[in-house]
């Protein structure tokens, strides 16, 4: 999917630089930075990108000045922040600084809410290249209204700034900051250990679609280096954070790091961090797992099984895999069920106010329909879940890894947020966690099932049918079997894992955006500025398309309600994303990953999440590529014509042709770790 993109000109890729904070902390000085940008030209990791150097909290007086400003701590900066910014520009260095979108940063000094365009000016003053900005002390405003008026001011200033999100992913901001910043942090703070690695992997992982050149996910700062972790590990950590296009900000001390020593290698090795680089800026995602029906050595057993929201623009240049299937069939139930429910006098419901709205709804199907909008080859209808959300998101383990692994469903109870570490979390913050608490768990997931009125297969009144039968009353959206219940997108502070990105069932509450569902329909054929086919979209209460789509003037010629083949877009009003399928693999204990590059080449991670090394198969075929050659080029006589070189890039090493003919086959991994492979075309 294309996303739009903050237009200031700043992160074409992702920032490569050093912070402060995940080893120093408050403990900062002037001479730690100066020390530091030094180091980064002697150990040669300024030649391969590392060009930012960065402040984080605890620069700054506890109080600003008699006029308002912001002023350096002048024990710890005493030549001044104007002074260090020409000293490390002199150097070839950028400058980057930290504040927060509230009343006080995380450690208590003074932050920039309320005073956004006398801070942006002081930091353009001092010649500041970068802000960080924070989410802690807030005004209990949501993040979507905080953090514009800060790229406003950055903006206004005539100095280029990179502007880093850091909203700790409470909001998925993948989902409304891609206009606002030209980064955004998905998770709360790293730590230097294992598993949260591997919960931020799952939250960041899954966001894929978000991040584009000017824009990029954030997963947090590298811990290279910071001894919490083994050389594996920190490997994998290395990896996961170039192939996910991730920001890569030193975190470590690099005093006495040992030139050709294992952190500096990890580090500074060009081809992997080309991979981060790379002009086409796609994040790789996980498209195989063990935990498929089709076992360690192939995606046999890939298939879909959910929903999630998605950006709902179509791509300009993608394909494949690349394009969500956005398009829906809207269609009224068979005229048995509707008889059914009003004979019946409803569904069993709590009220008979509810059993009122279930006599007066419409009965309909939601049918997935292809990515080109026609008739998919396997007919999918949104359907009630036997199990719920948390039951499906679990993570398939070895019985001898259950222990140390965990599962995904606890991730977002085990995420610290930044008061963990030595801050402290914002009243607001824990105000919406108590509101969001206060809703009913009601244990009830949704799932895609092959439909079963479409073609018709079985009585429409059987069990199976019941379930994929939905009540639509107005813009909510509620099955036939608990009219109570509406579909919703999960929209929690303790569940960051699925914020955004999940659909569920909970207790229908009319006010809430998240429960209220908007279905545009295609009528006639539309371009774009850039001259691309996005199709022309209405909805039924006459509104306008999605501001990056444009205005359009609605044909309604043809209402939902009486063309079943117009395809549709059913989009969730809060952070206006549509709904598609769920293409990912699920989390397993052995994983493969992939993303495409620039020139036609691809980049697959072999990953092995278990403690024990294991072997991963990765097939050409199973990964879309056809005896060296993509699918869908031409026949197979052309097919044929295309091989890839196989780089193996933490080795540095080409593969021979004939080792890899069918795949990287039986690839021992590493406990904890990883196989990093460059394919690159070659035509013969």
């Amino acid at each position: 999917m294309s996303t739009v993109a903050l237009s200031n000109g700043m992160g074409l890729t992702p920032a490569m630089g050093f912070n402060t904070w995940n080893k120093f902390g408050c403990n900062i000085d002037e001479a730690l930075l100066k020390e530091t940008a030094q180091l980064l030209i002697d150990t040669g990791l300024k030649d391969k990108g590392y060009s930012y150097v960065n402040l984080d909290d605890c620069w700054m007086e506890r109080n600003r000045t008699a006029d308002g400003r912001l002023v350096e701590d002048p024990i710890k900066f005493p030549s001044g922040l104007k002074a260090l910014g020409e000293y490390l520009h002199g150097l070839g260095f950028k400058f980057g600084i930290y504040s927060s979108a509230g009343y006080a940063t995380c450690e208590k000094y003074p932050a920039s809410l309320g005073m956004e365009e006398l801070d942006a000016q002081t930091w353009a003053n001092w010649g500041v290249d970068y802000l960080k900005y924070d989410n802690c002390y807030t005004d209990g405003t949501p993040p979507e209204m905080r953090y514009p008026p800060m790229r406003d001011a950055l903006n206004g200033t005539g100095r280029p700034m990179l502007y880093s999100i850091c909203e700790w992913g409470l909001n998925n901001p993948g989902g409304w900051a891609r206009e606002v910043g030209n980064s955004w942090r998905t998770t709360p703070d790293i730590r230097d250990e294992w598993t949260s690695v591997m919960e931020i992997v799952e939250v960041n992982g899954r966001r894929w679609r978000y991040g584009r050149r000017g824009g990029w996910n954030d997963p947090d700062m590298l811990e290279v280096g910071n001894g919490g972790m083994s050389g594996e590990e920190y490997r994998s950590h290395m990896s996961l954070w170039c192939v996910m296009k991730a920001p890569l900000l030193i975190g470590c001390d690099l005093k006495g790091l040992e030139i050709g020593g294992e952190i500096l290698n990890l580090l500074g090795n060009e081809e992997v961090l080309s991979v981060n680089q790379d002009a086409l800026g796609r994040q790789a995602r996980r498209v195989w797992s063990s935990a498929l029906e089709g076992g360690r050595g192939g995606m046999e057993g890939m298939g879909v099984k959910s929903a999630i929201m998605v950006p709902c623009e179509r791509t300009e240049e993608g394909e494949g895999d690349d394009v969500d299937a956005v398009f829906w069939a809207v269609e009224p139930a068979a005229e048995e069920v509707v008889k059914m429910k009003v004979d019946k006098g409803g569904v069993p419901t709590a009220t008979a106010a509810l059993d009122t709205r279930a006599r007066e709804a419409e009965v309909v199907t939601l049918r997935l329909l292809a990515k080109d909008g026609g008739d998919a080859d396997l007919s999918l209808c949104l359907a009630v879940a036997d199990q719920g959300l948390d039951e499906k998101q679990g993570l398939e383990m070895g019985e001898e890894e259950e222990e140390e692994e965990g599962d995904v469903a606890a991730i977002s109870r085990s995420m610290l947020l930044r008061g963990s570490a030595g801050g402290e979390e914002d009243k607001a913050t824990t105000a919406k966690k108590a509101e969001v608490v206060s809703f009913p768990d009601t244990g009830m997931g949704v799932a895609l099932e092959p439909c079963v009125c479409f073609p018709s297969s079985v009585s429409s009144s059987s069990a199976a049918a019941t379930r994929q039968q939905w009540l639509r009353d107005g813009s909510m959206l509620m099955p036939v079997t608990a009219p109570h219940l509406c579909l919703s997108v999960v929209r929690s502070t303790l569940n960051i894992l699925n914020t955004g990105i999940a659909i569920e069932l909970v207790a229908c509450n009319e006010t809430r955006e998240v429960q209220q569902w908007t279905i545009k329909e295609k009528t006639t054929t539309v371009v774009n500025e850039r001259g691309k086919d996005i199709g022309k979209w209405g909805d039924q209460a006459g509104g306008l398309m999605t501001e990056n789509m444009g205005e359009i003037s609605p044909d309604f010629s043809q209402s939902s309600s009486s063309s079943s083949a117009l395809p549709q877009l059913l989009i969730n009003n809060w952070q206006q994303q549509c709904l598609a399928p769920e293409t990912d693999a699920p989390p397993g204990a052995q994983e493969i990953w992939m993303g495409p590059l620039s020139d036609n080449a691809v980049v697959v991670l072999l990953f092995n999440r278990s403690p024990v090394a294991n072997r991963i198969s990765a097939r050409w075929s199973d990964l879309g590529l056809v005896k060296g050659g993509r699918e869908g080029g031409g026949g197979e006589d052309e097919k044929e014509k295309v091989i890839y070189d196989v780089r193996d890039l933490w080795a540095r090493k080409t593969l021979s042709t004939e080792a890899v003919r069918e795949g990287i086959m039986e690839w021992e991994v590493p406990g904890h770790g990883v196989a990093l492979f460059k394919l690159t075309p070659v035509v013969v």
